[in-house]
C-alpha cells in the first residue's frame, strides 16, 4: 500500500495483482510506503512541497518517487523532512510526528476503530496481558450492545407466540 497525504487529504494505492497502478500527486506533504504492519514514511515539513510519483506492477514491484522542483530559487531554501521505517503503532507514530498517523488504515469506521484501539490499550495497561486486554475489551463491547440484544431476544420471544397463528 501507497500512502500520499496531499493538502488535507490522504490518498491511497493500493497494488493490483491484474494491472500497473501509474499516479502522479502535483503536491504532497507525505509519501508512505508499507505493508499491513510496517511503513517507511517521508515527511515534508519544509516550503517547498514535492511531487510524488507511485507506481505499483502486478509482479508486486512497488515504488513512490518524490521530486522536489522549486518555482523559483532562493539563496535561503532549506529542505526539510522527517523519515520513519518501523511499525505503525500509533504510539510510535505520534511520538515522531501527529501527522504520522495518517498511515494507519483503521478502514470505513476508523472513528469507531481509533476509540477502540484506545480502550484496548488502557485495558493492557491495567491488566499487563493482550489476551486479558482483548476479552476485557470483547466484555465491554458486550455490555454496549446488551440493550440491543435483550429488545431482540423480546421481540424474537413475541414472535414465537404469534408463530401458530402465522403458520395457518
Amino acid at each position: 500500500e501507497v500512502v500520499v497525504k496531499t493538502e488535507g487529504s490522504i490518498e491511497r494505492v493500493h497494488p493490483s495483482n491484474k494491472e500497473v497502478t501509474d499516479k502522479t500527486f502535483k503536491t504532497a506533504t507525505m509519501a508512505a510506503i508499507g505493508t499491513q504492519y510496517f511503513v517507511s514514511a517521508l515527511l515534508d515539513k519544509s516550503q517547498l512541497m514535492p511531487s510524488v510519483h507511485t507506481k505499483a506492477a502486478p509482479e508486486g514491484d512497488v515504488y513512490v518517487i518524490l521530486n522536489y522542483v522549486p518555482t523559483n530559487i532562493e539563496p535561503q531554501l532549506k529542505l526539510h523532512w522527517i523519515s520513519y521505517a518501523g511499525g505503525k503503532s500509533m504510539t510510535q507514530l505520534q511520538s515522531v510526528d501527529p501527522e504520522l498517523t495518517g498511515v494507519v488504515n483503521l478502514g470505513f469506521f476508523g472513528a469507531i476503530g481509533k476509540v477502540l484501539l484506545q480502550i484496548l490499550q488502557w485495558a493492557h495497561s491495567v491488566v499487563g496481558n493482550w489476551g486479558w486486554a482483548i476479552i476485557i475489551l470483547t466484555l465491554l463491547v458486550r455490555l454496549v450492545v446488551l440493550p440491543f440484544n435483550v429488545a431482540s431476544y423480546k421481540s424474537m420471544k413475541k414472535m414465537q407466540v404469534i408463530q401458530p397463528q402465522l403458520a395457518s
